[in-house]
């Protein structure tokens, strides 16, 4: 059984529910869990699993990865979705090697541009079923 990998992401943004869209149709092994950035089950999650900077990280308007106990923001957070995509997509794994203080500028300039980048605020995914986290 795959370890399990909970993206938390902005669901009233456009392009990071395409992003969401586009990666459920690549995870095969179901390894991810989708929860959205503002809910009480991230908030919980968060507070599991970056105590000590909670209030930190719940501020961030950001992308986050949580993989075991190991937490991504921004930048190392795709480099880490990437890196279980299968197929060709496996390719752009290699942007980690690119230091994390170059890519989170271009991540944070799309983050700063994503709503007026994206057609609408809010789309809907209801042919889509995301994997949420279960309370157990």
């Amino acid at each position: 059984m795959n370890k399990e990998l909970i993206i938390l992401y902005d669901d009233m943004c456009g392009i990071c529910r395409k992003c969401i869209s586009f990666i459920q149709k690549r995870d095969l092994n179901t390894c991810y869990a989708y929860i959205p950035l503002k809910s009480k089950e991230a908030r919980d999650i968060l507070q599991k699993a970056v105590s000590g900077c909670y209030e930190e990280v719940i501020s961030l308007d950001t992308l986050i990865v949580i993989d075991g106990s190991r937490t991504y923001i921004k930048s190392a957070a795709v480099i880490n979705i990437i890196r279980n995509l299968k197929g060709l997509w496996k390719f752009f794994y290699s942007a980690r090697l690119i230091p994390q203080f170059l890519r989170d500028p271009i991540y944070d300039f799309i983050v700063r541009k994503r709503y007026k980048m994206s057609r609408s605020p809010v789309l809907c995914l209801s042919n889509q079923k995301p994997k949420f986290m279960n309370n157990s």
